[in-house]
């Protein structure tokens, strides 16, 4: 009977403080991320750039989706961590892409959403792909076929 209290109340918390599968090892079912605007005129995702102020979110990062690097953002939980929410660079929007396995600085990242090739070399004319991740990448972007460079 008292797992008809207990239940409910962790649902409610969980919707109240943003739950997630894994934040800090498994240990802490409470999202703390916060993503912040660090050049409001900054790069956006999918952009190239050679350091983090150049981007919008201050992410610069090397990834197994390109050769160079490019602006993005963490998009694992929390505060302003929806790809989804930024503006579209070029008529380009994105999806979340995460680490399959093992942890990484970069596990979590906004990607370049597509439907063609020509949708990527809006943003920049060296991506070559646009599809779902090769296994090879252990990167996924789920259902949403993205660019990259093959």
């Amino acid at each position: 009977m008292r797992w008809l209290i207990v239940v409910p109340m962790m649902v409610l918390l969980c919707l109240a403080f943003g739950c997630s599968e894994d934040t800090n090892n498994g240990t802490d079912p409470v999202c703390t991320n916060v993503v912040n605007v660090t050049n409001a005129s900054g790069l956006l995702h999918g952009s190239p750039c050679t350091q983090d102020s150049e981007c919008m979110y201050g992410k610069c990062l090397q990834s197994p989706v390109a050769s160079f690097k490019f602006c993005s953002k963490n998009c694992s939980c929390g505060a302003n961590s929806s790809c989804s929410d930024d503006p579209a660079n070029n008529g380009v929007t994105y999806a979340c892409a995460r680490k399959r396995s093992g942890t990484s600085v970069n596990a979590e990242q906004c990607l370049l959403r597509c439907s063609s090739v020509a949708d990527c070399q809006k943003v920049d004319s060296r991506y070559n792909a646009c599809d779902f991740l090769p296994d090879t990448m252990d990167i996924s972007s789920g259902a949403a076929k993205v660019c990259f460079i093959q």
